[in-house]
């Protein structure tokens, strides 16, 4: 067939190169599709694997860093459960701030670490920076750390937050008391609730620290006394 539609393009003075060059296209395309569309498809084939796998990696990366980063907190916040499980009461003696500066200092990444319970009562220590100092005029312009403590619900309208600074552990720069007759941290602490509800260690979304205006992730872990939750 193709011979003879040659011939007849001859008889009508088509050149024979433009023949030839016709019928090696009609030849050739079709085979160059069939190469370029494999091309194509092993691309993106090869270009979804590498995807994946950077994905994978990113992936694995991201699990790393976070148990790089939270692991510590979270035994810190276990050993401060156990001390008030073995010593019920402990975290209403001063002496349990020393213990609290040390779970603090333990981890670089740790903001504050504190205990707080279903009676209201509940004692902090924070570290101090500039974003601290301005939220809080009263704080000494030389402080570095902060601790505090809220009496419990049984303090009624003269229920109060107890704060003290410091520029050097253990020694005090000064403080004041304001009142904390509303303050329930059940109800506005997220670790809290989460905590009450599992009775496990617990990890938040990334919330606002009202103290500084700065995103954080809060990490929380039940205190068992006598298989009862009391904070």
């Amino acid at each position: 067939m193709i011979g003879a539609w040659i011939k007849s393009r001859l008889r009508n003075s088509i050149p024979l190169q433009a023949i030839i060059t016709l019928v090696f296209a009609l030849l050739i395309l079709p085979a160059l599709a069939i190469v370029i569309g494999f091309s194509f498809l092993e691309n993106v084939s090869n270009l979804t694997a590498l995807s994946n796998r950077f994905i994978d990696r990113a992936s694995q990366d991201a699990r790393e860093m976070s148990g790089n980063l939270l692991e510590p907190v979270a035994e810190a916040v276990r050993l401060m459960a156990g001390a008030e499980e073995t010593t019920p009461g402990f975290f209403r003696s001063d002496g349990s701030s020393n213990f609290l500066y040390d779970a603090l200092i333990s981890v670089p990444q740790i903001d504050a670490v504190y205990a707080s319970f279903e009676n209201g009562f509940h004692r902090v220590v924070t570290r101090v920076d500039d974003d601290r100092r301005r939220s809080d005029a009263r704080i000494p312009a030389n402080a570095k750390w902060h601790m505090s403590f809220i009496d419990d619900f049984s303090a009624g309208a003269d229920r109060k937050r107890h704060r003290t600074f410091y520029e050097t552990w253990p020694t005090p720069l000064g403080g004041y008391s304001t009142s904390a007759a509303n303050n329930d941290l059940r109800r506005t602490v997220p670790q809290y609730q989460l905590v009450r509800q599992s009775l496990a260690l617990v990890v938040t979304d990334p919330f606002i620290n009202p103290d500084t205006g700065h995103p954080v992730i809060g990490l929380g872990y039940p205190i068992l006394v006598h298989e009862d939750f009391v904070g």
